[in-house]
């Protein structure tokens, strides 16, 4: 290939990956696509990829496609995540109140940290990547609001009108501490450590 035509194929390389970018989670080199998504425990999922790159043939260009599998936090509300990934079904098991261990705390926050969540609030949706998670429940955590100490369950009762469901359950830590009413966006790419087993169902996948 002539080295002129080099940034020409860069500019139409970009191009053909501009809209799936825009429509699908990606990487350096792959987008993914729900279709056939394949749940694997833990609250993850795994997606089909596809990575495309235009080709100089002999008299012609050719557009060679690669696939690759991506995993994906599952969407839907955070709760519901975490314990997905704790493999329990009462949402009880999460409040420090009833004995959830600090150990368990430490492990879930290495897994939801910088997932990107949408925030369950009235008025315009909002968006936050989470930080960390309280030690302690909404119902405990507190703050001061206009110089009076008030616990975040009594904030978002007495100030927003929006009792929560769990008040014993920790807060995840973004700009301003909220319980864990928000929900997972359905496109969030995981990118941690993978455990054996979804290693495993990677390749089966493949």
């Amino acid at each position: 290939m002539q080295p002129c035509l080099t940034p020409v194929l860069k500019a139409l390389n970009v191009v053909i990956r501009m809209e799936p970018n825009q429509k699908y989670p990606f990487n350096v080199r792959s987008f993914f696509t729900p279709q056939g998504k394949r749940a694997v425990g833990g609250g993850l999922e795994l997606w089909r990829g596809f990575f495309q790159s235009l080709r100089p043939s002999v008299g012609r260009l050719i557009v060679n496609v690669d696939t690759s599998t991506g995993m994906m936090y599952r969407a839907g509300t955070l709760i519901d995540l975490c314990l997905d990934h704790l493999g329990q079904q009462d949402p009880l098991v999460l409040s420090p109140a009833k004995g959830f261990p600090d150990r368990e705390r430490i492990r879930l926050t290495k897994f939801i940290k910088n997932l990107k969540v949408k925030i369950e609030t009235k008025g315009p949706q909002r968006f936050r990547s989470i930080q960390g998670m309280s030690r302690t429940g909404a119902d405990k955590t507190m703050f001061d609001h206009n110089g009076t100490q008030m616990s975040v369950a009594q904030y978002f009762k007495q100030q927003l009108n929006q009792p929560l469901r769990f008040p014993s359950l920790p807060c995840i830590e973004v700009l301003f501490p909220r319980n864990l009413s928000t929900k997972v966006l359905f496109n969030s790419r995981f990118s941690g450590r993978k455990r054996r087993h979804v290693s495993t169902r990677i390749l089966q996948c493949a």
